[in-house]
């Protein structure tokens, strides 16, 4: 592996001082983490973490995860260089693999991201958050148990003195052995699990969106943390269903042109304009932030989903998405919305048939006609234009983004 240094994916000082004594190797691997594996060649060695690449008073999210699953098979780290520069390949790596989503978790992680910092490049993004693992070295079988010993003995050594040097900051717990592990630190908001089997829990993509709620409430999007605790954010207490809100207003139907088959992200605008009530609100907020993933078809609801259907069958990534309005013409006339100031959202997923693999909440799902499920084409109601359902929907979409 190569490890010259990146410096734009170099953790800020603090926390490589920090960090630097588990690339000599950590004393530990010859006390309580005897069990531990120190193999740099076959890419065991404490690793996981990245982040926090500017200064740190830039930070202002933490996510702390369980500990690292196996290397990968090109994952191999020199004997030959010094800690710092171990400790970089490993920071660099995994940035790497969060960037350019390796696998199912790491894509997971991007999506708790983009909910935390929409409208963020990832690069903005890693400026204001530090990830680390509450053990920093991989179980004896992936996903397996730890040592109690080993474990008490890397948080104690290690992720303590990255939270006390991150006071202030909120810190998440993303699963159930980084919460148990981390019950003794105050404040730290616990979430569903970013890793599989975890992530496919019930519930678990809803923690998501309420920790990033928990965050915009907190931090006023300042990224200031009080003392005192947060609270937990589980699974089983954010999954009750809640109500959707409804504009009740009613506006005029306007008569309008035509609107083109197909559209760039730069003419959203002229899509959003047609709309009526809340219709236009939702557009607004998830059209915009969907358009960031890349260049998507926008498609005005006039009969079209048949042709909306060739057009994902043709398309490639990042073409992903078709909006399918229920506003919608008949000789030449807007007529009513079937469901008013509603949207209907339609994705295309690679490997996923069945509508309960998918994160679509049953009440949102629509089926008939808008879906193919054999080919992955799914479809579902965004019905509010809230925040919260605004940042779940976007969840959806993204999933089926990173699965072309």
């Amino acid at each position: 592996m190569n490890t010259r240094l990146n410096s734009s994916r170099v953790p800020c000082k603090e926390l490589v001082d920090i960090l630097v004594p588990i690339c000599r190797p950590c004393e530990g691997f010859s006390g309580a983490c005897e069990t531990m594996r120190w193999s740099p060649k076959e890419g065991h060695i404490p690793r996981g973490f990245c982040g926090a690449t500017g200064k740190l008073s830039e930070v202002e999210l933490v996510l702390i995860m369980a500990e690292p699953g196996d290397p990968h098979p090109t994952e191999n780290y020199s004997s030959k260089v010094s800690p710092e520069e171990k400790l970089f390949a490993v920071a660099g790596y995994a940035y790497s693999c969060y960037e350019t989503g390796t696998d199912l978790f790491h894509r997971n992680v991007r999506a708790i991201l983009d909910l935390f910092w929409a409208g963020m490049t990832f690069k903005e993004q890693m400026r204001k958050t530090w990830i680390t693992e509450s053990v920093l070295c991989s179980a004896k079988e992936e996903g397996g148990s730890i040592p109690a010993r080993a474990w008490k003995n890397c948080r104690d050594t290690y992720l303590m003195r990255q939270l006390d040097t991150l006071s202030y900051r909120m810190a998440v717990a993303l699963g159930s052995k980084a919460r148990d592990r981390t019950q003794s630190y105050p404040d730290i908001v616990y979430a569903g699990a970013a890793a599989p089997p975890g992530c496919n829990f019930k519930g678990v993509k809803e923690s998501w969106v309420e920790a990033a709620k928990v965050f915009r409430q907190r931090s006023g999007k300042t990224g200031v943390f009080g003392s005192g605790a947060l609270g937990s954010v589980t699974p089983k207490n954010i999954g009750k269903k809640r109500d959707l809100v409804h504009s009740e207003g009613e506006e005029d139907m306007e008569t309008t042109e035509r609107l083109s088959m197909r559209k760039t992200p730069n003419e959203l605008q002229q899509l959003v304009d047609t709309l009526m009530g809340n219709e236009r609100k939702i557009v607004e907020k998830l059209g915009r932030r969907i358009s960031e993933l890349g260049r998507i078809e926008i498609r005005e609801g006039n009969k079209t989903y048949d042709l909306a259907f060739k057009a994902l069958e043709k398309t490639r990534k990042p073409s992903f998405a078709t909006f399918i309005t229920n506003t919608h013409k008949k000789d030449g006339d807007w007529n009513r919305n079937e469901i008013p100031d509603s949207l209907v959202i339609q994705v295309r997923f690679r490997d996923i048939h069945d509508p309960d693999k998918t994160n679509i909440p049953m009440e949102w799902y629509v089926s008939g006609r808008w879906c193919d499920p054999e080919k992955g084409w799914f479809a579902f109601r965004v019905k509010d234009s809230s925040d919260d359902t605004i940042d779940r929907a976007l969840m959806i979409v993204r999933e089926a983004y990173d699965s072309l």
